[in-house]
């Protein structure tokens, strides 16, 4: 057993730390060789996810109290200060410790660790290096203790050709030759021989190349992964709009009609060239109907269908019990389901009756296009009920933005456009003006419910058509 510390030692520096990341052991006063005699011996004999780490803890008795130290001696006595880590050899260095107190801590730990095999034949090995030592060995938390009492350099050296007792689970099949002539190099004085095979089995690895590889290693496809990553992300949010547009497409099939329309007015205005765009426009716009004309501005009617509103919004005010969708009212229901009933047959999903609205507007040739609230004409169309945004607060909501716009550009056509596409929304989520409308299909007497086959009839009669059972009460 030689007596001096050995470092820098091929096998324990940091580029060989980072190759055998598993296998660590601390230095005693400077020596590294229990690090680099574990990393010659369990190299080819760890198996993925294995690992083991020697952990040296030095309690003086001189100094009161250790710092951080997991065991330590306390009057005498061995305290577990944090929990023991699994896969560890622990060496609990006790300097300054007369025979008697040892006595005293080897009987503490007796107790401490009942549920460990007190390795007798290992521990007297240890004690005939001018040292006491005890091993505790608990093979199924792959945990072991060694306490040392003046523990010197052979010591440290000698503990090294017996590891393979101190941890034996790591060692389950026989010790090779080349194992045992490491082993046996630990026990002679001359260190020669000892250094002479760490630094041969040292040399079969590259530790440089392999940090190199490992650094490198898919290094130029971090690229194509980063796209990777991107279409993936991007193809979700495709998909997500795909299914939000698929709700869409009803809306977008009623307002197709209303675009040829448009765009019949827009190509007639073109191809004439000579101002009578906006005469052509009101004679082929069905929806539009001119009341009266001044020097600079005219005034017309449109009547269409409250089609455009948010499905989300709908869903979620009938479903629930509490919204004003089912504010308890004198009204035409018999019973709130066959109310509910009639507003899906109008919003829901597979609705039947369209709403018929009105409105009226002003177009002035100074730049402006305004709704005309509590329209006296709303009469004229009594199978139309006047828009409760538009008719009811003068309000054209996010359409005002575009129709200014459209003004200031001289885009009559275009704004008008935008005029009747505002009286084609509502807005369920507005509490001010939604329940408004509520309210008419709730208790209205009017005319303003088209069933399918084109007939317009009260909020009652199409309770009854959708109830015919009811109607024959």
């Amino acid at each position: 057993m030689f007596k001096q510390a050995l470092t820098n030692l091929p096998l324990a520096d940091c580029d060989a730390s980072e190759f055998f990341s598993n296998i660590n052991a601390d230095a005693y006063e400077g020596d590294e060789t229990f690090r680099a005699t574990l990393r010659m011996l369990l190299y080819s004999r760890t198996q993925q996810g294995e690992s083991i780490n020697v952990k040296v803890l030095t309690d003086s008795k001189s100094v009161r109290y250790v710092e951080g130290l997991d065991i330590q001696v306390e009057n005498d006595s061995l305290v577990i200060k944090n929990p023991l880590s699994r896969e560890t050899l622990y060496v609990v260095v006790m300097k300054g410790y007369s025979d008697k107190s040892f006595q005293q801590i080897e009987d503490s730990a007796k107790g401490l660790f009942y549920d460990y095999h007190f390795h007798a034949k290992v521990s007297l090995y240890l004690s005939q290096s001018k040292c006491k030592a005890s091993v505790y060995i608990n093979e199924s938390e792959r945990r072991t203790v060694v306490l040392v009492r003046n523990m010197t350099q052979v010591a440290w050296h000698k503990m090294q050709s017996s590891v393979y007792r101190l941890i034996p689970w790591l060692f389950t099949s026989p010790l090779t030759e080349a194992e045992n002539e490491l082993l046996k190099s630990l026990t002679i004085k001359d260190s020669g021989r000892y250094l002479e095979l760490i630094a041969a089995f040292a040399k079969t690895f590259n530790y440089h190349e392999d940090k190199v590889s490992r650094l490198l290693n898919g290094f130029g496809l971090k690229h194509e992964r980063q796209r990777l990553e991107n279409y993936n992300h991007e193809r979700s949010q495709n998909q997500d709009k795909f299914e939000s547009l698929q709700r869409e497409i009803a809306a977008c099939i009623a307002k197709e009609q209303d675009l040829q329309i448009s765009i019949m007015g827009v190509e007639t205005l073109l191809e004439q060239g000579d101002g009578s765009g906006l005469t052509d426009y009101f004679i082929y716009n069905k929806s539009l109907h001119l009341q009266e004309v001044g020097n600079d501005n005219l005034t017309f009617m449109v009547t269409t269908y409250l089609d455009y509103f948010d499905q989300n919004v709908f869903d979620r005010f009938l479903a629930n019990p509490n919204s004003y969708f089912y504010t308890k009212t004198n009204g035409l229901a018999r019973d709130e389901e066959s109310f509910k009933n009639l507003l899906l047959a109008l919003y829901g999903d597979e609705s039947s009756i369209r709403v018929r609205v009105c409105a009226e507007f002003e177009l002035s040739l100074s730049g402006t296009l305004r709704p005309v609230q509590s329209s006296a004409r709303t009469v004229n169309f009594p199978h139309w009920l006047p828009h409760p945004h538009i008719d009811g607060a003068s309000c054209l909501g996010s359409n005002a933005v575009p129709i200014n716009r459209l003004m200031m550009e001289r885009k009559y056509l275009e704004a008008i456009e935008q005029a009747v596409s505002a009286t084609k929304n509502i807005n369920f989520a507005d509490s001010a003006i939604a329940p408004r409308l509520i309210q008419a299909i709730r208790t209205g007497t009017q005319k303003f419910l088209e069933l399918p086959n084109g007939d317009v009839v009260t909020p009652g009669m199409a309770v009854k058509w959708l109830n015919p059972k009811e109607g024959d009460d």
